[in-house]
């Protein structure tokens, strides 16, 4: 399955998607990528998953980039 892109596991147009799928979906493409998640990105991932705003001050290289992968995708479904 790590062939798959995030494009891939977006739902068709019009169809609606529970924030709870799209939620398992993307975690499910970080762990078929051998991607291991700080604690700081999965609390971020949740609460955006859960649609609440957040704030994310870490260090550089600590993956604010994945987090907005992550918010992208939910955005897209």
């Amino acid at each position: 399955m790590p062939n798959l892109t995030l494009r891939d596991l977006l739902s068709p147009k019009g169809e609606p998607v529970l924030a709870d799928n799209l939620l398992e979906s993307f975690l499910t493409w970080v762990e078929d990528h051998h991607i291991d998640l700080y604690q700081a990105q999965e609390e971020a991932i949740l609460e955006l998953f859960d649609g609440k705003n957040v704030i994310l001050n870490t260090p550089t290289g600590s993956g604010k980039s994945l987090v907005a992968l992550a918010l992208h995708f939910y955005s897209l479904s």
